[in-house]
């Protein structure tokens, strides 16, 4: 997913971003967007970066693992996975 499609439902979320090639983050404890950017607070660190940054939000259930993923089919395969459905053809 892209930094800004984080809101805050995912506060309390494991979320790792990569800065200057390397990966780091952590729990997520705060998210605000300005002009493009996305503020991210992690514990004692806060980083900014471009809403196009990509960023990995672990799920820890189910239900984050569907409201974070942003490719339309691969939430409905969640969504069947989920709730132990066969796959289903939603067009």
């Amino acid at each position: 997913m892209l930094a800004r499609d984080l809101d805050k439902t995912h506060i309390g979320a494991d979320v790792t971003i990569t800065v200057s090639g390397l990966p780091t983050g952590g729990v997520l404890t705060g998210v605000s967007a300005f002009m493009g950017m996305v503020s991210l607070d992690f514990d004692e660190t806060n980083f900014t970066v471009d809403g196009g940054s990509p960023v990995l939000v672990a799920a820890a259930d189910p239900r984050t693992a569907i409201l974070s993923e942003s490719d339309t089919d691969k939430r409905h395969e969640l969504i069947d996975a989920a709730y132990g459905r066969r796959q289903l053809s939603y067009r």
